[in-house]
């Protein structure tokens, strides 16, 4: 027996969402896990559920699909393989759809082949290369976290904290993006905190807290060994911006570019 693809449909169209769930019917490897017309709604399902495919219609009355799919980005999921139906023809927002949102397929809808069980046959072509490339992707952010993990450690950070997570987790943001230009208030934080579902300012605190716990606590030794940085801080230990500035240096490699700002 199979393992069906579990499939989100996000569509306002009253009619698309029926002839889609028409021909979901008679491709037997699909599984309809939801369907929605709003962007807040599929949001909710994506963080409860998981899903291998989306199907999502970029003009939704009920939210936007761009910024829907930026939000899904930012999640804490395995990545689902993103099909997008448009009427959107402007070649911009397609190249950032594919380059920067990284969306596996876009069908213009005013395309005299469209229709939803073209999109579904394309889709159960194409999902099992995008189930072997996740998996690959999921091992290698594994790894990097636990060597993450054990960097901190070596400084003096404790598991326990929420700001060593908050802290890997930043770092973990930090090996995807190219600019090394970050305001770290207005990136960093509102980032973690949608993945975390909560605050930004309790993102930066937890964070601050671990660091003033380490620096508290630990050797000079062991700092200087592990930690290979001076400290421009009255306090006398980094501020957040400056501790995984210079950690991501140390993880990741030098660039003159790199900075990142409260």
């Amino acid at each position: 027996m199979y393992e069906k693809i579990k499939l989100l449909l996000i569509e306002d169209n009253i009619n698309q969402r029926l002839e889609f769930k028409t021909c979901i019917h008679f491709h037997k490897q699909f599984e309809l896990y939801g369907e929605t017309g709003s962007e807040k709604e599929a949001l909710n399902i994506l963080k409860n559920g998981y899903i291998d495919v989306i199907v999502l219609d970029l003009e939704l009355q009920e939210g936007n699909g761009i910024q829907l799919a930026e939000r899904m980005r930012e999640l804490p999921i395995d990545q689902p393989f993103v099909a997008v139906t448009t009427n959107n023809c402007s070649e911009s927002i397609l190249q950032y759809l594919r380059k920067e949102l990284k969306v596996d397929f876009i069908f213009q809808k005013a395309n005299s082949s469209y229709t939803p069980n073209q999109v579904l046959f394309i889709i159960e072509k194409a999902f099992k290369y995008h189930k072997s490339k996740n998996a690959n992707i999921s091992e290698e952010k594994q790894l990097l976290r636990k060597s993450i993990s054990q960097e901190l450690q070596n400084i003096g950070f404790s598991i326990k904290y929420i700001g060593t997570e908050y802290i890997t987790a930043a770092l973990l943001l930090l090996s995807e993006i190219q600019d090394d230009y970050y305001q770290i208030s207005k990136t960093i934080y509102p980032a973690l905190a949608t993945q975390y579902q909560t605050d930004p300012a309790n993102i930066e605190k937890a964070i601050r807290m671990a660091i003033e716990h380490v620096w508290n606590n630990a050797s000079l030794i062991q700092l200087q060994k592990h930690y290979p940085f001076d400290v421009n801080n009255k306090n006398g230990r980094p501020s957040n911006g400056e501790f995984i500035s210079n950690m991501k240096i140390r993880l990741y490699g030098k660039s003159e570019k790199t900075q990142l700002y409260s």
